[in-house]
């Protein structure tokens, strides 16, 4: 699916972003400036897992994270700087 109507799921953002998917969850995602999350509603009528515009995420990836937290700038320096 084409990136800029595609949305990914904790998964994929973190394996665009080379980070745990556990770390979108709870660090990145938390971040001022990251994209929100959309929430298919369910069958039942709850709340899906969350998801984020493929292209959104690039984009903010890309615009050099100038709003991430101090901890989160440390965990994507080191993601960044490991050849």
């Amino acid at each position: 699916m084409p990136v800029d109507v595609d949305l990914w799921d904790s998964a994929h953002v973190g394996a665009y972003l080379k980070v745990s998917q556990r770390t979108v969850a709870e660090r990145i995602a938390a971040v001022p400036g990251f994209p929100k999350a959309v929430r298919v509603p369910t069958k039942g009528g709850g709340r899906g897992h969350p998801l984020w515009p493929a292209s959104e995420v690039i984009e903010w990836a890309n615009s050099g994270m100038v709003d991430l937290c101090e901890e989160c700038k440390v965990i994507l320096i080191e993601v960044y700087t490991e050849d």
